[in-house]
């Protein structure tokens, strides 16, 4: 008869339940090289990573159905908390958070100021350096906008479409606190 019941100190081979393997176990620890392990880590971040940005995209959400104003909009969305040496979570896992959580709420119309704006409020709350910038580019007889964030100098957006922004003739540009503090460091001080 077999023991249904995994004994530590005993390797199993992973066994095929469905669409997914279970893992080999070796004294009850789950083995990273399995990559039914491997898929199901980065699954569970994926989760996470959703779970802590959809507030941020549902606020941003809910303030743009309140006030259309791009300057109170940013000014509401600016929570920075300046933390030198505290570095928060890694600004590219936050903005794939975003992304994530704009596929399971669905981009509506204008996905990009929404994302735009989670994405700078996270990052502002995490002591980023950031600045959310929005454009418009001809396009045929019509103008398209469009809305990024900026860590730095570098435009936070998927690679696919970073090509693309140069193309938009900005509009408007607003630096978190953490960004003109340090644009105010490198400009000197004002006589």
């Amino acid at each position: 008869m077999v023991n249904p019941i995994r004994t530590p100190g005993i390797v199993d081979k992973p066994r095929r339940l469905g669409h997914s393997t279970l893992p080999t176990v070796k004294k009850g620890i789950p083995t990273t090289d399995d990559p039914g392990v491997t898929h199901a880590v980065r699954k569970a971040g994926a989760v996470r990573s959703v779970a802590r940005t959809m507030p941020w995209l549902i606020r941003a959400r809910l303030n743009m159905r309140r006030t259309r104003d791009i300057g109170l909009l940013l000014a509401q969305h600016d929570i920075s908390l300046h933390r030198p040496g505290v570095a928060g979570p890694n600004p590219d896992m936050l903005r794939r958070g975003i992304d994530r959580s704009l596929r399971v709420i669905g981009p509506r119309v204008d996905g990009c100021v929404p994302r735009s704006l989670a994405l700078f409020s996270m990052l502002s709350r995490n002591g980023h350096p950031a600045t959310f910038v929005s454009g418009v580019r001809r396009e045929g007889s019509t103008l398209q906008g469009h809305a990024w964030v900026l860590l730095g100098d570098d435009p936070l957006e998927e690679p696919a479409s970073l090509e693309s922004l140069g193309r938009y003739q900005v509009q408007l540009r607003y630096e978190n606190r953490s960004q003109r503090e340090i644009t105010a460091e490198r400009s000197g001080p004002r006589s």
